[in-house]
């Protein structure tokens, strides 16, 4: 699913006009949906996708695609739905029992960068750990450690 994105040279490769489609639906990023090259940016676009899913299952194209319609069609109509979510009223289902100002700081940064842009990492991680200090999240134990840690005291 991979592509080198530097040559030789470690040079960003320029992009091609048409890319095949790339990941699962309901996570790859919306250049997938529309057949471009793949850069940095939808990488995180992608997990960004998947942070918000294991923070609240709400992405609002979750359970859209048809059996029936074909894949180009299913693809098109989530591509879509990823696009028009970043206005109201999806941007607030998709955001729901999310951090929402940091969510949004990242998906904003996300939505900034052009193709041969780095994600600014440190940001997002920055912002991230002020949203799980914010919201009272530890990092230590784990969730399915807490079990552990307390009956071994």
């Amino acid at each position: 699913m991979c592509r080198r994105f530097v040559d030789k040279d470690n040079v960003l490769l320029q992009p091609r006009k048409r890319a095949p489609f790339r990941g699962t639906p309901r996570y790859a990023a919306i250049a997938s949906h529309l057949a471009k090259e793949h850069c940095r940016k939808d990488d995180i676009e992608s997990w960004f996708y998947m942070l918000i899913d294991f923070t609240n299952a709400k992405l609002p194209w979750k359970g859209t695609t048809d059996i029936k319609e074909n894949l180009l069609t299913s693809s098109f109509k989530v591509g879509r739905m990823k696009i028009d979510s970043r206005q109201e009223p999806l941007l607030s289902e998709m955001m729901v029992l999310c951090p929402v100002e940091e969510y949004r700081k990242v998906l904003d940064h996300i939505d900034s960068l052009m193709f041969f842009d780095e994600p600014d990492y440190d940001m997002i991680y920055s912002t991230l750990r002020k949203a799980m200090k914010r919201k009272g999240v530890s990092e230590f134990p784990y969730d399915w450690e807490k079990d552990a840690a307390m009956s071994s005291t």
